[in-house]
């Protein structure tokens, strides 16, 4: 046997036994999380959620919601208010855009609560935090069988070389490039201690732009991911 089919047979022996033992790993870990007595994960269908980058997107936002209202408002006969949502410039522009797009129906709007149908828009925030951040080299189980390294370094040259740095590099991206920050718009119409109308809406923004949704003063929830 020459030495050049020694070093090719040699190769492919360790890039077989590479393989084997990244089979092994992810066996072995998938093992521990679904035969220890817990079900395994299961995630919800990923739905589009639309996201809010625009003073221009809070009157579509506005339109759409008047849209969904206006059977129930017509229905009631009569003058609808509408109160600002709080301090904060998103609670101040919102119900004037949502006024506008009420009369644009045909529905009249009052300025006053007295002898009118109020209809309350309240918005909250919700900040996905990760503790600790990204570990580099950390292997991370996303759903039932797909892994990815959070980022290159010397283990994902140890798992499969280039071909793994990539993938990392690429997980890692569209890991970052998914927002951390929803608001949820609720909207209410009560008469007589029983609601009529209780929705919510729930929209992605940039975690810079929080505050022209919400007032700082005021404590929201925080929702923590697990590692």
């Amino acid at each position: 046997m020459t030495l050049f089919y020694k070093q090719v047979i040699d190769r492919g022996h360790r890039m077989n036994l590479k393989k084997l033992c990244i089979c092994a790993i992810v066996s072995a870990m998938a093992g521990c999380a679904t035969h220890d007595g817990r079900p395994p994960v299961a995630s919800f269908d990923s739905q589009p959620e639309l996201k809010l980058k625009s003073v221009k997107h809070w009157e579509a936002v506005a339109s759409h919601l008047a849209g969904k209202l206006e059977p129930t408002l017509k229905a009631a006969n009569q003058p609808v208010y509408v109160p600002e949502i709080s301090g904060s410039p998103f609670g101040k522009v919102f119900p004037s855009q949502f006024r506008s797009s009420l009369m644009q129906l045909g529905i009249p709007v009052s300025s006053s609560a007295a002898g009118a149908l109020q209809v309350n828009v309240g918005v909250q925030e919700v900040r996905h935090v990760i503790p600790g951040g990204l570990k580099p080299g950390e292997l991370t189980a996303l759903g039932g069988s797909l892994w990815y390294l959070d980022a290159a370094g010397a283990t994902a040259a140890a798992l499969g070389g280039a071909l793994a740095i990539a993938d990392a590099v690429f997980s890692y991206e569209k890991h970052d490039s998914r927002p951390t920050t929803e608001v949820t718009l609720t909207t209410t119409i009560e008469q007589n201690g029983v609601y009529s109308v209780y929705r919510s809406d729930t929209y992605y923004i940039d975690g810079v732009d929080a505050s022209l949704f919400v007032d700082r003063s005021r404590q929201f929830p925080v929702i923590q991911r697990e590692r």
